[in-house]
């Protein structure tokens, strides 16, 4: 695993999720400064909330936004103790709208500030990079000095179970001996290992490296398709298999995610209070088992109920 994510050293876990909770609750201590993207996964921030950081040094920077963020730091080492450490949590690929983010621009700034940066690669993994490494490896910033850990997750493109974290060999060795959710819980099934060591030897094989071409093509088709009719001011700005679109109101968003779904496409309505009031929209999950003609029937009755 280790070679594959092209890290010293890897470590695996039952999920992401117990995996962000190690990291965050062993990493981050009393006088430490922790950053967060403002939309980064839940299992970040609760991971921050069982650490020994108080809440007021735990502070967010707008989405993606590298100038907040060197504002932040800015902000946060001015008059900082001495032993204060600076923990930078983002995602590499947001879940919500598909997005990506600027990792070496981020990275960069964490070094000039001296922050270390956890990367959650759960979306991006097996999708992006030569052979799936994810966006860190498609990059080329997998050995960038600031980048501590990068968190790769099986049950999403992988398609199977477990997670693993791929960081330096210090960083092993302390979250096997801190890492509570890791040294508590029940260590992953000879079956969840064995799965894994599969998933990733098959997605380093040419049909690996063709099924990822294949959802690319569907998504440069599913957006192409909705420019022509007109809706692709409507797309949120996504290169991935993660789509969304605007469907401002709940009551809209499920009214158009109910007609996809009569016309046999599953869909889903993201509704607020998960997103800001009028910021609703539909998440679009494209696959690599998806046809193109499927994917031009999908835009077609979308142009229907939308257009």
């Amino acid at each position: 695993m280790a070679a594959y994510f092209r890290r010293p050293a890897a470590l695996a876990f039952n999920s992401g999720y117990d995996l962000n909770l190690s990291l965050m609750s062993s990493l981050c201590t009393g006088p430490d400064l922790v950053v967060l993207d403002e939309l980064v996964h839940n299992s970040v921030q609760m991971g921050v909330r069982m650490s020994r950081t108080p809440r007021t040094n735990v502070v967010t920077f707008r989405h993606n936004d590298a100038g907040d963020l060197e504002r932040v730091l800015r902000e946060g080492v001015e008059g900082s103790q001495p032993q204060r450490q600076i923990f930078i949590a983002i995602e590499s690929l947001y879940s919500m709208d598909g997005d990506i983010a600027p990792l070496q621009r981020i990275l960069d700034l964490a070094e000039a500030y001296g922050a270390a940066v956890i990367v959650d690669e759960a979306h991006a993994s097996c999708v992006y990079g030569p052979r799936g490494e994810g966006i860190a490896v498609a990059d080329g910033v997998q050995d960038h000095p600031a980048l501590l850990c990068t968190v790769h997750t099986f049950g999403k493109a992988f398609g199977v179970h477990g997670a693993v974290g791929a960081m330096q060999e210090w960083l092993k060795d302390y979250l096997v001996n801190y890492g509570r959710p890791f040294i508590y819980s029940t260590a992953p099934s000879l079956h969840t290992l064995t799965s894994m060591g599969e998933a990733v030897r098959f997605v380093q094989t040419e049909e690996g490296d063709g099924l990822r071409a294949q959802v690319m093509d569907r998504v440069r088709e599913f957006r192409e398709g909705l420019e022509a009719r007109g809706l692709g001011s409507e797309l949120r700005d996504s290169p991935s298999p993660i789509q969304a679109l605007n469907t401002p109101g709940n009551e809209n968003s499920l009214r158009v995610a109910s007609f996809l779904r009569e016309s046999g496409f599953d869909v889903r309505a993201i509704r607020a209070p998960t997103v800001p009031d009028n910021e609703e929209r539909l998440r679009v999950i494209l696959h690599s088992h998806n046809s193109a003609e499927e994917v031009g029937d999908l835009v077609d009755c979308i142009a229907t109920v939308v257009g």
